[in-house]
């Protein structure tokens, strides 16, 4: 989604427009407005459509089949192009990012990862209520801490080596971000030695995945905060350690969060910007 925000403001840059970001559209949206998790730092990315959305119905828009229904289309990812359809048409839901057009209303719907989304966090800043709770979680674990990321819902980690390499390993203090109860349990159960961090509170126990439950289906403003709060506490570690991705059907042994974060621990300066000044922790 990251990736797909940055792309947009890119191209808007180009073409002298504006990004409305709407991540509340759809039955399997993000959920929520995305205003409530961060600040935009540029007038011209509008983190909320929730004014608009029917002002832009009577906007000129492309794709064309979206004219005067941008707020109640219906889509779809279409499998063999693993592209995001308007239901009826079968058209695709995004325009040339290499080009301009004279429609008032440019609309993309597209998912998968890219490399630039790291950069979205130089037009952004972190609502005060997350930096709040982020400084409190970090508080809590109380000094330097290794980093661990397992993924084992929809994609499967082979995590057990990493328990193995834990138990020999000096630092004491862990943080787990995880999808997965189950994966929590194994590592507090067989690290008795360590200190196990983890904040989340909303974790698949049915090996479902969290990402594609129902907006009405437990707390999706906790389950929001926790995935960015998660990411950020990753980022602030000592070194962050993640297990392979073993079923991708698309090749890749690294889950976008994991390469997120990895890239956020490397390049502190995007922290610092999307934290705001006087929020030191972790980035000196």
């Amino acid at each position: 989604m990251l990736s797909q925000i940055e792309r947009c403001c890119r191209h808007a840059e180009m073409t002298d427009r504006s990004v409305i970001v709407d991540t509340k559209f759809g039955s399997d949206s993000y959920g929520d407005e995305f205003d409530r998790y961060f600040i935009s730092r540029q007038t011209r990315l509008i983190l909320s459509a929730s004014e608009l959305r029917s002002v832009l119905d009577h906007a000129e828009v492309y794709p064309a089949c979206l004219k005067g229904r941008v707020s109640s289309y219906v889509s779809y990812l279409d499998v063999a192009r693993q592209q995001h359809v308007e239901s009826q048409t079968g058209e695709l839901l995004t325009f040339d990012f290499a080009q301009d057009y004279p429609q008032e209303l440019l609309v993309h719907q597209q998912s998968s990862r890219r490399p630039n989304a790291v950069s979205v966090f130089m037009r952004l800043r972190l609502q005060p209520h997350l930096t709040r709770e982020l400084l409190a979680r970090f508080g809590k674990i109380g000094g330097p801490y290794l980093g661990v990321h397992i993924r084992h819902t929809d994609y499967q980690s082979d995590y057990h080596p990493i328990i193995e390499r834990l138990a020999a390993a000096k630092m004491a203090k862990v943080f787990l971000a995880t999808d997965n109860q189950q994966v929590l349990d194994q590592f507090r159960a067989s690290l008795p030695g360590k200190e196990i961090h983890s904040f989340a509170k909303d974790l698949s126990v049915d090996g479902n995945p969290i990402h594609l439950r129902s907006v009405d289906e437990g707390d999706v403003f906790r389950r929001n905060s926790d995935a960015i709060l998660d990411l950020l506490l990753l980022a602030l570690s000592g070194r962050i350690v993640s297990a392979d991705i073993t079923n991708s059907p698309y090749g890749f042994k690294k889950s976008g969060f994991t390469v997120l974060a990895m890239e956020l621990a490397s390049q502190k300066r995007y922290l610092s910007e999307l934290l705001g000044e006087g929020v030191k922790i972790g980035l000196d």
